[in-house]
């Protein structure tokens, strides 16, 4: 058939009717179907819903530059503030906006009295506190944690990192460089890790252990020797018996092959923490080290300053311990070497001898679930010894991809967890930071996941149910769609989810201002300002 008698068969009036036929079709698909989805085996196809045909766009924008316009960053290369400055910054009104404000359960500040207390008794005379910062992979990088040290430090004094774990499985700190041996082992409350039947976590709700705690340095093999022999004369004796003389004058060399004893020396393992150049200059810079364990066998730790100082000690067996060493000042680096039976290790903290230490814990895919597993006197001592004074708990977002309607279960759950903390840290102040906003791709281009909100809703109540303070992130960043904006100000990640290091920054620096501005608050209300 050729293309005239085919083309004469299609008439328009046909064509028009396929397309009529066509539309029905799709409409009716529409009204079967109005969510939008078409289940087909484990697959769905996707389309526009019903609702979103008769309904007026009304997609909300939100610009990142507007909610970050009064939010200024300080230089990041500081090392001290003059006392004008100084002086300045402490009687200066920090103007927070009501929606980037720190939330209580009783419209009280009660929930953070102790840390407020702790900051101002710090200004008054010498000592030395510590906050901790947990959280999931939006901690990763030490980013957040670093600029409010940071901030922190330029303001109340301090100087370090904090605690470093012996090995960072994303490797992308930007405070430390470190690198340590092949074998140690990681324990934690998260994660497909070993999980420990004595709840020996540490502070860090993570604890190590290296393998090859006794090794063997001869296996009981062969040895090979070589000596000298010397060649026998054969006698014969007044009665006619025969016997054998050596002869000194000749000899050879030969070889002969022993058996070997097993020898066992002890095994160990290895740390090694850089200063890095690239991070702020009081993070470069501490005088004390502080190894954090627990150990049923005495061990032996060596440590070495990159400038000279070297310590080596028998450690002894300990349920838990936070042993000290002055170091002077250290401005490059340490190598810590650890040999017999490992005890379990759960950090080193690098610090100065005054001021305030922020402990950087990022848990990656975590969502705060687990500390109840932890064993409480052995972290109520840790808590202690470090005088922690905050605890700071950063999640939700591992919750996020995976929507519900309801997170009551959740509620409870992390209710279950701060209950744990709170019992085992009486003399802290305990911080919650709700989820940030999260994008996914739909027909309208990028938009926040419907169930932020609930899971914001869920983390605050078990806060106020545990009388825990509230930081609302996801509100503070701009709310509802706020992430697409962040990421095209190349304040966060392309995968629409985690901050970039210019937007931890701002991050950080409107959770400094709202700490700030309500420890001014406190100050006024007991009359110390």
């Amino acid at each position: 058939m050729d293309k005239e008698k085919i083309l004469a068969k299609v008439s328009p009036v046909k064509i028009f009717g396929a397309l009529i036929l066509l539309n029905l079709l799709l409409a009716m698909v529409v009204v079967v179907f109005p969510s939008g989805k078409i289940p087909f085996g484990k697959y769905t196809i996707d389309f526009v819903p019903l609702k979103k045909i008769f309904e007026k766009e009304t997609k909300l924008v939100v610009d990142a530059k507007k909610v970050i316009a009064n939010v200024e960053t300080v230089d990041t290369n500081l090392v001290t503030l003059d006392s004008k400055t100084l002086a300045k910054i402490k009687k200066e009104k920090i103007v927070v906006p009501e929606e980037k404000q720190i939330q209580y359960p009783d419209n009280t500040r009660k929930a953070m009295s102790t840390f407020f207390r702790a900051l101002a008794e710090l200004e008054k005379q010498t000592s030395h506190i510590r906050i901790i910062h947990y959280g999931d992979s939006q901690l990763e990088g030490d980013r957040i944690s670093d600029y409010l040290r940071n901030r922190l430090q330029l303001r109340f004094g301090g100087w370090g990192p904090g605690i470093i774990l012996p090995y960072d499985i994303s490797n992308s700190r930007i405070s430390v460089r470190q690198s340590e041996s092949n074998n140690w082992v990681k324990y934690a409350i998260y994660g497909k890790t070993p999980k420990l039947t004595n709840g020996y976590y540490g502070i860090g709700a993570s604890s190590y252990r290296y393998s090859g705690g006794v090794a063997l340095k001869s296996d009981g093999g062969e040895k090979k020797e070589i000596i000298k022999k010397f060649f026998k004369k054969k006698m014969v004796s007044a009665n006619d018996s025969i016997y054998y003389e050596i002869d000194s004058n000749k000899f050879y060399y030969d070889s002969i092959t022993t058996k070997t004893s097993p020898i066992k020396m002890a095994g160990g393992a290895w740390m090694r923490l850089i200063n890095a150049t690239g991070s702020y200059p009081r993070v470069r810079q501490y005088n004390k080290l502080t190894l954090l364990y627990s150990a049923d066998e005495s061990f032996n730790f060596k440590l070495k300053v990159n400038e000279g100082t070297e310590i080596n000690e028998f450690l002894p067996n300990t349920l838990v311990s936070a042993k000290s060493f002055n170091l002077g000042e250290v401005t490059t680096g340490v190598n810590l070497n650890f040999t017999g039976k490992s005890p379990f290790l759960y950090g080193v903290a690098l610090d100065g001898n005054t001021g305030i230490a922020v402990d950087n814990f990022p848990m990656r895919g975590s969502s705060a679930l687990g500390f109840d597993g932890i064993n409480i006197p052995m972290l109520t001592q840790l808590y202690s010894q470090m005088n922690v004074k905050l605890i700071v708990l950063q999640y939700g977002i591992n919750l996020v991809p995976d929507p519900r309607t309801n997170y009551d279960w959740y509620a409870k759950a992390f209710a279950k967890q701060l209950a744990t903390i709170k019992a085992a840290s009486p003399n802290a102040s305990i911080l919650i930071i709700g989820p940030s906003d999260m994008s996914r791709k739909t027909a309208d281009g990028y938009e926040s996941y419907p169930n932020i909100s609930l899971i914001r809703d869920a983390m605050k109540k078990a806060a106020f149910d545990n009388g825990c303070a509230f930081w609302d992130l996801y509100t503070a960043m701009g709310g509802q769609n706020s992430m697409s904006s962040w990421v095209s100000n190349k304040l966060a990640a392309k995968d629409f989810t985690h901050f970039s290091t210019e937007g931890a920054r701002y991050v950080s620096e409107m959770l400094y201002n709202t700490l700030m501005d309500e420890y001014q608050e406190y100050l006024k209300e007991i009359g110390a300002m």
